[in-house]
This record gives structure tokens, C-alpha cells and sequence, in this order.
């Protein structure tokens, strides 16, 4: 009998794809399939996965017209044969090749339809263990059965097994977005099973930061839809902690995106975020208002509004930034890749490093500019600006630090307002 069913859809990812394979045919868990749905590539991974398979007998290749991850993902639990399937994507990997067996083994000793460890990512040379905030939940600490509305994490759905027949008695597949079709899926996975087992162990790594994700029209207004997905059913279950996080994650990544498409006559969009208001207004408790304050989310007749007053905002950042011959960023998290993908598209701009306190417990460079001790530069201290390009909870500490350090010309960046850069009205 095949205990897992590796599921892996896979769309022009041969520069991983090798790695990814191979930690899951290393994996010492026996009686596995791994069923990989090509989604259309264009590049070299079919012909990598049919390599693969002359090697390798319990590889499934099935072929598809480019129909997105979420239709390839529910294609491959309708032929699954395993009694539990994982999801893996083709640009992460296993760390270790005991991950399946341990998921396996927990899942069935102790009677549940879910099982899971800890996640990791892989960000430009290192990998990240450590998290803050509500991301601390990737991280599990013991070995026991977890109650889903005690738990309330949406993201990280790789890092579990799923019972196969559980998944399609309850009819629980991925909605066919292009964005966030994942928190959904894991969601009600969670709210069906009520209870899942964690294992004190890392049982996944995620590759990140190597491309810029880039909300398109398509991709924002999926993103809405899978946000009011889980929105309503956490409203429907009580799961007050999980709308307060998807509101404060939706704050961080959607709301300059759903601006920028409204502003440019988008009426679905526009819909879309009707109702997230309504849901916003119509919900009240201590973690709810917790993140009303952390985000804003305005009616439409307010954004044409609010992208005029930052198309200003832009257009006085870039005079201040022409000023100086030699920028450097503070920062090495996303705050600080998205703005140096600004400042590569505006001419004449001079980043000479990113600038962090600790270089040592950061890649060497992002982008091939050099990352290096903010210590190490106060020569630059008079004549370079220092743009401050992380969240700004932390924009205080590092304007104490560049004071003592006499840096003379400081700015700091707001995430929000950098995202509607480049925006423009219909």
C-alpha cells in the first residue's frame, strides 16, 4: 500500500527542480509515490522529471496545459493512491531524509488526519529558523495533539500530511485562484479535522526572496476572494485570533495593491474590498481591534484621493534621492528588497550596500550589492543618505543608532506608501 502521495506542481522551475527531487526520492520513508503535474513549462523541467523517472519507477508525470498551481494540486489528489498526500513546490526541498517517515509514523500512532512540524525558510544563503510575532506558530516545541481553534495558523500548509480519504469525504480541494489558494484550503483542512499532531521537528524549507512577487490584477483580486474565503469562515467558527491575523497580513501585503487597481477603474476590485469593509465593521473583539489599528483600508471614493496625495509623496522622493550621489539601504528583510527594486528603476541612483547591525547573521549581498556592518561605513556618515527600509516598528531603534553614529541624512521608508509608488489614475 503507498503510505504518501508527494504531490509537486511545476511550472518552469528547472533551475530547483533537481534539488527538490532529490530530497524527496532520499526521503527513507518506503511505499511513497511522488505524482509531479508539469502546468505547462516552457523551460527544461520535463525534461528533467522524465530523467527522473527512468531512474526512479514511483514517479507519476502527468502533463497539463498551464492551469495554475491550484488546479494542478487538486489534479493530483484525484489520482493520489496514498493513504496520506503532502504538498511540495518545486523551488523548495526536505531538510532532512527523515521527514515523511517521522509525519507517517506520528500521523498513525496517534490517530489523526493531520500531522505536521515546523517550517523553515531559505533566504538568500541562509536559512531562517527564528520568527516573531504571529509567525512564531511555525514553530512547534512538543510532540502533541493541537486543537485548530486553540492553534489559528493559515499559511504554511507544505509542512503537513493530509488523510487522503479525510480530504475527499469532506470535499476539501483548493479554490481555483492564482493567489492565496492555500490559506483556504488549509483552513477548512484544519476546522474539519478540529485537532492535528505537531512533531518538534522541521519538517519543510521554503525558498524565498530570489524573485519579486508582483500582484498583478488577476492575482490581487484572487487574493481578495481568498481573503473573504477565510475570513467568513473563521466568522462562522469563532476564530477571532485568525481574522485579526489575516487582516494585519492583508494590511501588509494586499491594501497598496488593491488600491493601485481601483485607482485604475477596476470594478471587481472595487466590490471586493466593499465587502472586507463590511466584514471589518461589523466585527468587534479585543484582537479584531487589535488590528483595526494596525490597518486601514478605505472606501473607494477615498483612493483616488490617497494615490494623488502619494503620486506627490513619490515624486518628492525621488528629488530628495537625485540629491545624493550614494544611497545606502537599512535593511536586509522584504521592506528593503522592494526598495531596492524601486531605486534599480529610477536612473542616476548609486546604491552602494545594504547596511544591517549584525552582518553576520545575513547573506553576504542581496542583488549582488554587498551587505555590510553599518559600523564599517560611518565614512559615508556626511555625505550618503540612509534609508531606513525596514518595518517600522523598528524605525526608532535604527534612528538612535544612526544618530550615535552621526549619520547626517536619514529617511525612512513606509512600506505602505512605497507599494503605490509608480501608480497611477484612470
Amino acid at each position: 500500500m503507498t503510505k504518501i502521495s508527494v504531490i509537486i506542481p511545476i511550472y518552469n522551475m528547472g533551475l530547483y527542480l533537481e534539488e527538490c527531487l532529490k530530497s524527496v526520492m532520499m526521503q527513507t520513508l518506503k511505499d511513497i509515490e511522488v505524482i509531479c503535474i508539469n502546468d505547462g513549462s516552457t523551460d527544461n523541467s520535463l525534461e528533467i522529471l522524465e530523467r527522473y523517472s527512468l531512474v526512479h519507477n514511483n514517479i507519476i508525470i502527468l502533463n497539463q496545459e498551464n492551469c495554475g498551481v491550484a488546479r494542478a494540486r487538486n489534479n493530483g489528489i484525484n489520482i493520489a493512491n496514498g493513504e496520506f498526500v503532502v504538498f511540495m513546490d518545486p523551488d523548495d526541498y526536505y531538510p532532512e531524509n527523515d521527514i515523511l517517515e517521522c509525519l507517517y509514523n506520528s500521523a498513525k500512532e496517534n490517530n489523526v488526519y493531520i500531522c505536521g512540524g515546523s517550517y523553515s525558510s531559505f533566504r538568500n544563503g541562509k536559512i531562517i529558523t527564528s520568527y516573531y510575532g504571529w509567525l512564531k506558530d511555525f514553530t512547534f516545541t512538543s510532540y502533541k495533539k493541537v486543537n485548530f481553534k486553540e492553534y489559528q495558523c493559515f499559511f504554511g500548509f507544505q509542512r503537513f500530511i493530509y488523510n487522503l480519504e479525510f480530504l475527499k469525504k469532506n470535499d476539501i480541494y483548493f479554490p481555483l485562484y492564482v493567489r492565496y489558494e492555500d490559506p483556504p484550503f488549509l483552513v477548512r483542512a484544519m476546522i474539519c479535522a478540529k485537532e492535528f499532531y505537531s512533531i518538534k521537528k522541521i519538517t519543510y524549507c521554503y525558498r524565498t526572496g530570489y524573485k519579486r512577487v508582483i500582484l498583478t490584477l488577476r492575482k490581487t483580486i484572487d487574493y481578495a476572494k481568498g481573503v473573504l474565503d477565510v475570513l467568513n469562515i473563521s466568522k462562522e467558527h469563532g476564530l477571532k485570533k485568525l481574522q485579526a491575523i489575516v487582516l494585519e497580513t492583508m494590511r501588509d501585503d494586499l491594501s497598496s495593491a488593491i488600491y493601485k487597481h481601483i485607482a485604475e477603474g477596476n470594478l471587481e476590485l472595487r466590490d471586493l474590498l466593499c465587502q472586507i469593509n463590511s466584514f471589518i465593521e461589523n466585527q468587534s473583539s479585543k484582537e479584531i481591534d487589535k488590528a483595526f489599528s494596525k490597518i486601514y483600508l478605505l472606501e473607494p471614493q477615498q483612493i483616488t484621493e490617497h494615490i494623488k496625495k502619494n503620486m506627490i509623496k513619490e515624486k518628492e522622493f525621488i528629488h530628495t534621492l537625485q540629491e545624493y550621489k550614494k544611497i545606502i539601504i537599512y535593511g536586509a528583510c522584504r521592506v528593503a528588497e522592494t526598495v531596492a527594486d524601486y531605486l534599480k528603476s529610477i536612473d542616476g541612483i548609486n546604491i552602494i550596500c545594504f547596511a544591517v547591525t549584525d552582518a553576520s547573521k545575513n547573506p553576504s549581498n542581496i542583488y549582488d550589492i554587498p551587505v555590510r556592518n553599518i559600523n564599517e561605513i560611518t565614512s559615508y556618515n556626511e555625505n550618503s543618505l540612509v534609508l531606513i527600509a525596514t518595518f517600522t516598528n523598528h524605525h526608532q531603534e535604527i534612528r538612535n543608532k544612526l544618530e550615535e553614529l552621526q549619520f547626517k541624512n536619514v529617511l525612512p521608508i513606509y512600506f505602505d506608501e512605497l507599494q503605490l509608488f509608480g501608480t497611477s489614475i484612470k
